[in-house]
């Protein structure tokens, strides 16, 4: 064991930072109680009601649409009273006013107009803010739209936001919520602080929620009340050890996890209010966080919908839409049951969700540490500040959840951390590990071949009888849900077909027959062909993305046009090389080599999760049937994270100034576009409460990352040094 570093920032930087906190926190606080009160907007006359439509984004306030009983085919008005404008204009709009016969214009009593040129907002509200002229400012003006064309996507709609003032209530709520999740995950992973060292407890931790969560979804799928015991149990066990600690005043345990766990917390928080402000609609349905910053079909909410119905003790076949319940693995659903005795709310479910994304960064913590100490902190704030990380702790479907299991999986198989562990805890935690990754998300198989390839090839014939054995545990515990997916809710085998045959609709057709139906259908050149593709899709990007960032940032009537039409958060959704923006591997690799960072020497574990990204990714590309669909949304998020990760860490150990310049450029591009993209055009006032509450949450994040500096840890890499081969995958720069 040696003592883990202890850089601390100086007295006046430390009040610096914690003064600009307390002064955002004042403003925003101040802001929001004023702007709690302020009206909407004039009132609305004509069209209907938003519910009108079926697929439109539903949100609290004074919306008309022109989607009426006879949908597109209406032919109406919509019009505001007369109401005065100093020199800027605001409202929400949705629908598709640049069709022709659709016009928006601002009017004046006298009958002059000023035409608006809207671009397509579809089913979702959107903010437009343009400055009007002269003759229109300070008079009383109404704002028009005429619907007269009956073709199809031929409507439009109008509004004021209840969002245009903040719901304090709503946000106190979400506060508590927050924290009362983070005490239960906390006093959990205070438990395993005590058997383990602080490292492998994280690693426990994330293991053990999950297996309670698994036992928690069959206890409620049996019975509810035998849900409720399992339930009961959890949380009663959470009291007990804040009991024993205010009894015993032992308080070490807590502080260290809460240490650990602080960056997700804080994190999740952070997404959250940016996801949710101002807090009048939260977690009623799904597309708050669906349509956040791209438009997003449902699966964020199907781990919920599959839980209510178990709660409810009828599973509805199909599911929801055209999904059975033995397509979607049960575990963030048995996560989310633990907590459903409590409150049965979509805010709760999104709270849970949310933080069980972001515990991710817990084991990316570990594994951080095994290349420097000094990385971790600012690692795991440049991974806060991607599109991957953000996007998905607040659209929760259960990726990163997954990814986290895969992480575990090679700290245990390819690192020492595993050796410092008895053969047969080793067993048992790397066969959960498999199980839970596949239980979350069915994509982790690719990410679990690399690593398990990985590790045969490292320790070659010593690996084979711990692999099977590992298997062996996984395949028991994965066992029930195969159960479940052929007997009771079959055929449970939909995403199968899709990605490794290319049949995405349902269809009766077996797996097998299905593999074999698609393969007879093409040759070898068509086949490899199609693997090419594959792997021009996660390597393709890095060059688009600079052509748009420089474009972005030059021109800023550019950078308007790409928000209006998100293509660069469209396709960092998609694209893998393109969404590590300025971290981009085939970058990072340039300034490698640019600032004679070769001549450096490579820490082997960096080196194997280097070589589990490239197999990983190779895997990817190898199985998805269909050619060019490699992109992140469908393989692993382990391949993301382990790109991303490599690629940050050989960077530091280049240059950390490198390091920090391309942080500070991915942080602009971050900010940008995922914190300030809805509200740059908002009212002065509305829009300042919400960068001082965004500024304020992130220091709140950023000040966590760095605690974990504070307190001393184990580090297993030191005290177990030993001779590690290079690995046969990548070769060692050194």
């Amino acid at each position: 064991m040696v003592a883990g570093l202890r850089t601390r920032l100086p007295i006046s930087a430390r009040w610096s930072i914690s003064g600009a906190v307390i002064i955002a926190l004042l403003v925003f606080i101040v802001g929001a109680l004023w702007l709690q009160g302020k009206p909407d907007g004039p009132a609305l006359q004509g069209g209907c009601d938003p519910k009108m439509s079926p697929f439109l984004q539903q949100e609290a306030g004074d919306y008309r649409i022109s989607f009426c009983a006879q949908g597109d085919g209406d032919q109406l008005e919509i019009s505001t009273d007369y109401f005065s404008v100093e020199d800027r204009l605001v409202f929400s709009y949705a629908g598709y006013p640049n069709m022709p016969g659709m016009f928006v214009f601002l009017e004046a009593q006298d009958g002059s107009r000023f035409d608006l040129e809207l671009t397509k907002a579809g089913e979702n509200w959107r903010r437009f803010s343009a400055e009007v002229p002269e003759g229109f400012r300070n008079v009383p003006v109404r704002l028009v739209v005429q619907d007269t064309s009956p073709e199809a996507f031929s409507w439009v709609g109008i509004g004021h936001s209840a969002s245009s003032f903040v719901n304090i209530s709503g946000l106190f709520l979400l506060i508590a919520t927050v924290i009362g999740v983070h005490i239960a995950f906390l006093t959990w992973l205070s438990m395993a602080q005590r058997m383990r060292s602080p490292d492998v407890a994280s690693l426990v931790f994330i293991i053990g929620l999950g297996l309670l969560g698994y036992l928690a979804f069959w206890a409620y799928y049996l019975h509810r009340w035998a849900g409720v015991g399992v339930s009961a149990l959890a949380l009663l066990a959470s009291m007990q050890v804040i009991f024993l600690a205010v009894r015993r005043n032992e308080w070490e345990a807590i502080k260290i996890s809460n240490k650990a766990l602080m960056p997700a917390t804080a994190y999740a928080l952070f997404i959250l209010l940016v996801g949710y402000f101002p807090f009048h609609d939260l977690g009623s349905n799904f597309t708050i966080a669906a349509n956040r910053w791209m438009h997003l079909a449902i699966d964020n909410w199907i781990p919920r919908i599959f839980a209510e119905q178990v709660w409810a003790g009828t599973v509805q076949a199909p599911m929801v839409g055209d999904w059975f319940s033995s397509d979607r693995p049960p575990l963030q659903s048995g996560i989310y049951l633990l907590f459903y005795p409590l409150a049965q709310s979509g805010l709760l479910y999104q709270v849970v969700s949310s933080m069980l994304q972001a515990l991710v960064f817990l084991p990316i913590c570990v594994l951080l540490k095994r290349f420097d100490a000094r990385l971790a902190p600012i690692a795991l704030l440049a991974l806060g500040l991607t599109s991957l990380i953000s996007v998905h702790v607040l659209y929760v479907w259960p990726k990163l959840i997954s990814a986290s299991y895969q992480l575990i999986l090679f700290l245990l198989a390819l690192t020492a951390l595993g050796r410092n562990l008895s053969r047969a805890s080793l067993i048992v935690m790397m066969g959960s590990a498999m199980a839970l990754a596949m239980l979350s998300h069915g994509g982790a198989i690719f990410g679990l071949l690399a690593i398990v390839i990985a590790y045969l090839v490292k320790d070659r014939s010593a690996a084979i009888i711990p692999v099977i054995k590992a298997g062996i545990a996984s395949l028991i515990l994965y066992s029930p849900w195969m159960l479940y997916q052929r007997f009771i809710d079959p055929p449970g085998d939909r995403l199968l077909k899709w990605h490794l045959a290319g049949m995405i609709e349902p269809n009766t057709l077996s797996f097998s027959n299905a593999l074999v139906s698609a393969y007879q259908g093409i040759n070898f050149e068509t086949w490899i062909a199609g693997r090419l593709e594959n792997l021009n899709v996660i390597a393709n990007g890095t060059m688009g993305f600079l052509r748009d960032f420089f474009s972005a940032f030059v021109d800023p009537l550019r950078a308007l046009q790409i928000r209006d039409d998100p293509m660069l958060v469209g396709r960092s959704f998609f694209e893998t090389f393109y969404s590590f923006w300025w971290f981009s591997p085939v970058l990072v690799l340039g300034l490698w080599f640019l600032l004679r960072g070769h001549r450096r020497t490579v820490p082997a574990d960096l080196i194997w999760f280097a070589d589990t990204a490239i197999l990983s990714a190779l895997v990817c590309a190898l199985l998805l049937f269909m050619p060019g669909t490699a992109s992140i949304h469908q393989g692993s998020f382990y391949t993301w994270i382990a790109f991303f990760v490599s690629s940050a860490a050989l960077l530091w150990l280049a240059s950390r100034l490198a390091f920090k310049i391309i942080l500070a450029l991915n942080a602009a591009i971050f900010f940008h576009f995922y914190v300030f993209d809805k509200f740059w055009l908002e009212p002065a006032e509305f829009g300042l409460t919400y960068l001082a509450m965004s500024i304020a949450a992130f220091i709140f994040f950023a000040k966590a990352c760095f605690a974990l500096q504070e307190f001393d840890a184990v580090d297993e890499r030191r005290s177990s040094p030993e001779a590690q081969p290079a690995p046969p995958l990548l070769a060692n720069p050194a």
